[in-house]
């Protein structure tokens, strides 16, 4: 939902309270929609009957974040200013018009300063919205150390055929691994060379179900198995228990899942639903500072959740993508049809560019006899480039359509 008008914003009903006053100076919003807004108050002018806010858009996460004191109002501002998502509006006390439109201004790092931004650290400690008082809830991760996993078949039974069991731990691999090199592209300066950075082993089996116990090298220092395995459960269990838009929030906003992450563990859990088996994970959490484990974590996907998987098809498919750009080349045109429509460009150092003709020079070919090729010519082209990305069919495929041409009046035989 776009917040332009006061229309807009008098639908948002605000659900937490964190500083208050003579009104509510630092707030949490909800759309109609479920989404997040902060409200954090900045001046106040009599002359003009009017009031100036900090305003943007949160995460699902951010509101955690705030509720749990693990961020201060500063540093969310900091944040949603570096993140370029800070806007500063201007509100009148009483509005004429609630069709007419809020002013708005982006804050940014060249104009922060003139923002009137706050320059203590406040965190929140009561929602005056709900009268509850807040507490410290440190942030865990997964420890990668040693967890288990759990695997069933529809009639409950843990016997299990070892090729299908190999398969779904190279899958699972793969989604840890796909977690790992986010991680690794978010720090600063750091490359890896290798493709598996979090290597899964078999520790133990136990004997009165089918679960397997395993370990990874956790000799780490920025401790990615432990983060990674984290993602992935987390991700399980976003599916398991949260709305859909929830995980778009952590893709596009808080850029904690990666489309390649969610794209390997929906194939995960495809092969689980095919055959349908039931999965948990067993794990311990363990504070992100200090060496206190906390409880057991355990996630289960079971038949109870196979149709949460289309609500994952549907967000891979609105990440699909169709660009079209028109792409200057030169080579050499080895093959041209057009009866049957195509050509063949070969280029020197580079792919061949083959495909059909664009509609308008497609009829023209047609109509006038003189605009002729010659082949084998050099040839300097126009071509729309038309690239295409399925992430459920995993298509990379890209088309050209020839759209001009030029050509030396000779062959080059």
């Amino acid at each position: 939902m776009k917040i332009k008008t006061y229309s807009n914003f008098d639908e948002l009903q605000i659900v937490h309270i964190f500083d208050i006053y003579d009104f509510p100076l630092f707030y949490i919003s909800r759309s109609p929609k479920k989404e997040y807004y902060m409200n954090f108050f900045v001046d106040e002018d009599e002359e003009t009957q009017s009031t100036t806010w900090f305003f943007s858009r949160i995460t699902t996460t951010e509101l955690d974040n705030i509720i749990y004191q693990r961020i201060s109002s500063l540093s969310l501002l900091d944040n949603l200013l570096n993140q370029d998502r800070l806007n500063k509006i201007w509100l009148q006390n009483n509005p004429v018009n609630l069709k007419s439109q809020i002013k708005f201004e982006e804050v940014t790092k060249e104009n922060k300063v003139n923002m009137e931004f706050p320059q203590k650290h406040f965190v929140a400690e009561y929602d005056y919205a709900n009268d509850t008082k807040l507490y410290k809830v440190e942030k865990t991760t997964i420890d990668s150390g040693k967890f288990k996993i759990t695997l069933k078949d529809k009639t409950n039974s843990h016997d299990l055929p070892i090729d299908t069991f190999i398969d779904l731990c190279t899958f699972m691999k793969k989604s840890v691994n796909k977690a790992a090199n986010h991680i690794v592209e978010s720090l600063d300066n750091m490359r890896r060379h290798s493709e598996e950075l979090v290597s899964l082993k078999v520790s133990a089996i136990q004997q009165s179900s089918f679960a397997v116990w395993f370990t990874t090298d956790d000799h780490d220092l920025f401790e990615i198995p432990d983060k990674s395995l984290n993602i992935f459960v987390e991700f399980l269990d976003d599916i398991t228990k949260r709305d859909s838009a929830i995980i778009e929030e952590k893709i596009d906003i808080d850029k904690i899942y990666s489309l390649e992450m969610v794209k390997e563990t929906n194939k995960f859990l495809k092969e689980l639903v095919k055959d349908e088996y039931s999965f948990s994970i067993d794990a311990k959490e363990k504070p992100l500072l200090g060496e206190d484990f906390n409880e057991n974590k355990k996630i289960t996907f079971d038949k109870n959740s196979y149709h949460k998987l289309a609500e994952i098809d549907k967000i891979l498919r609105k990440k699909n993508e169709l660009k079209q750009e028109v792409i200057k080349i030169e080579g050499i045109l080895t093959s041209v049809n057009i009866k049957s429509n195509n050509f063949r460009i070969e280029r020197k150092n580079a792919l061949d560019i083959y495909g059909k003709f664009e509609k308008t020079l497609y009829k023209e070919l047609k109509k006038y006899s003189d605009k002729q090729f010659i082949i084998p010519s050099t040839i300097v082209a126009e071509v729309l480039k038309i690239s295409k990305v399925d992430h459920i069919e995993e298509i990379n495929d890209e088309k050209y359509q020839l759209i001009s041409f030029t050509q030396e009046k000779k062959s080059i035989h």
